[in-house]
């Protein structure tokens, strides 16, 4: 299993002097909700880490490294699940 680790907005947000209402009104999201993503509090859809990577002009794989799912639970993760994967490899998967 990779080592866990944690999602970047942390850094991203830092790097450009953003708050988490700046990234939020670009991403067209809630400011609590990206704050609970950020701090590993929830997961995000596939919808939001798009838009979180399309306000933030990265990757999303950037933004969601391989294995950052599982930050703040190793019980609740299983690599089959890991959207993230998918999308960094750019192979469609059907399930």
């Amino acid at each position: 299993m990779p080592p866990l680790k944690r999602n970047a907005l942390v850094q991203l947000l830092g790097a450009r002097g953003w708050t988490d209402g700046e990234l939020a009104a670009r991403a067209g999201l809630d400011r609590t909700h990206v704050n609970q993503i950020k701090n590993g509090r929830v997961r995000p859809t596939v919808a939001t880490a798009l838009a979180l990577a399309r306000a933030l002009d990265v990757p999303v794989a950037v933004v969601f490294p391989f294995g950052s799912a599982a930050w703040r639970s190793r019980a609740h993760y299983h690599p089959v699940f890991d959207w993230r994967r998918d999308i960094a490899s750019g192979i469609p998967r059907v399930r």
